[in-house]
């Protein structure tokens, strides 16, 4: 039986005519042998005959540097927090293609507080490059600089652009305010959709906090989970979680004991509190939106919240997650116990008393929602808002147009809301309410 030849006898040898031997360059032996032994494999060859030897393409040499040529045209600013702010961006390379993508960047003209945000930024950046890849968390595509006028720099980072909306416009799209539950307009998420954001939210979490760094250390906490922080992909149904400008790795959670950070309904007790605390934190948090979502009210909005003067917006806070917590299923009339227990279990005051981990709430939410054997798919709900998206009741009907095209698909919209069914308030929950109260606390 022929054998291919030795490596070691033909250097550098190739035989395909489609490209030319430099003397620049060369494969290693074993690539050839790798080579031959496919060879081999595919073709079959009889015992008498020698098989082919079949040359690679050059190969990518390690440690080539390869640059491009990338321009970023900002459309659209997004969004605009205490530190940075958001654009949609069109990323377009020399052979012509285009992409939508988002860019953050430090808001400008900040003087001494330029230096600390740019190191806010490059630990978002760190974080980002880390969180990479996982299908419930938005996209890190790369960071660079940017030369301003003045020709100083200026850092920024790219993600993935969610061609969709986030939690605050989905129950928009449900007629989720005071006056529309108040009139019995508002709309129930049903619940399978409400469990399906949180089981995937959750996953997010639980690869967030159980990430392990290259120095062994593990877990990043988010410290901002809110309604406008959970993106939703209109067309593929995605559920991803935004924005880690507040999180920190758990490592550094020691350092940072005393400081308030994160939106201040959906803030966990003991960080108001200034108390040490964990990934737990994230949990409450989500909790908060999850209770949102289920009945159209936020259970820690405090009437008259102080926001200019921090002291006494912590002793708000403070005085109202003293108060009991009502469950969402004796809130409005025939949510889901399985969802609204759950729900409860994550807002316990307590830390201790809380789910222990983002994979626990996962799990039980999976129990619940895929009781059956089946349930809700990034299709199924991909579907489902899609179907929102033609059935739009924030639409007031003052400003349907009077077209008769136009009204006969505000007819058709009018048919489909009779598909949906209501939030209805227990009467008690309506009268608190009615008085400018929160019914979600007693």
């Amino acid at each position: 039986m022929s054998h291919p030849p030795d490596p070691a006898d033909c250097p550098n040898r190739h035989t395909s005519t489609m490209a030319k031997p430099d003397d620049d360059w060369s494969f290693p032996p074993e690539a050839i042998t790798d080579t031959v032994v496919i060879a081999q494999a595919q073709i079959n060859p009889s015992p008498d005959r020698t098989p082919p030897i079949v040359t690679p393409l050059r190969p990518v040499c390690q440690g080539r540097k390869i640059h491009s040529s990338i321009t970023y045209t900002l459309i659209e600013k997004l969004a605009s927090g205490g530190m940075g702010e958001v654009y949609k961006a069109i990323l377009e390379t020399r052979m012509g293609t285009r992409e939508p993508s988002v860019i953050k960047t430090i808001k400008r003209g900040q003087g001494p507080l330029t230096r600390l945000m740019e190191e806010t930024l490059e630990r978002e950046i760190a974080i980002l490059a880390e969180l990479n890849g996982h299908p419930n968390i938005v996209g890190f595509r790369g960071a660079d600089t940017m030369e301003n006028e003045d020709g100083s720099r200026e850092i920024f980072f790219v993600m993935e652009h969610v061609d969709g909306f986030d939690l605050l416009t989905f129950m928009t799209m449900h007629n989720m305010t005071i006056n529309h539950l108040l009139a019995d307009k508002a709309l129930k998420i049903p619940y399978e959709w409400v469990g399906f954001i949180l089981f995937r939210i959750a996953n997010a979490l639980d690869y967030a906090h159980n990430l392990e760094f290259s120095d062994g250390k593990k877990g990043i906490i988010h410290l901002d989970i809110s309604p406008a922080n959970i993106l939703i992909s209109k067309k593929l149904g995605l559920i991803k979680l935004s924005d880690f400008g507040l999180a920190l790795p758990t490592r550094s959670i020691a350092n940072t004991t005393g400081v308030i950070v994160g939106k201040p309904h959906y803030i966990a007790p003991e960080l108001v509190r200034r108390r040490p605390f964990d990934a737990r934190a994230d949990l409450y948090s989500l909790g908060v939106v999850m209770y949102e979502l289920l009945t159209g009210l936020c259970p820690n909005r405090v009437p008259g919240l102080n926001i200019d003067d921090t002291r006494m917006m912590e002793q708000q806070l403070l005085d109202f997650h003293s108060r009991p917590l009502v469950p969402p299923h004796k809130v409005i009339r025939g949510l889901h116990e399985g969802l609204s227990e759950i729900v409860m279990s994550m807002m316990e005051e307590n830390p201790e008393d809380r789910f222990p981990s983002a994979k626990i709430v996962r799990e039980v939410t999976g129990k619940t929602i895929y009781s059956q054997g089946y349930g809700p798919t990034d299709h199924s709900f991909s579907r489902y808002v899609a179907e929102l998206q033609i059935f739009n009741p924030a639409i007031p009907p003052s400003q349907t147009p009077a077209d008769p095209q136009t009204q006969a698909i505000f007819k058709h919209i009018e048919s489909l809301s009779q598909d949906k069914e209501q939030l209805i308030l227990f009467r008690d929950a309506r009268q608190t309410l009615k008085q400018g109260h929160n019914p979600c606390r007693l």
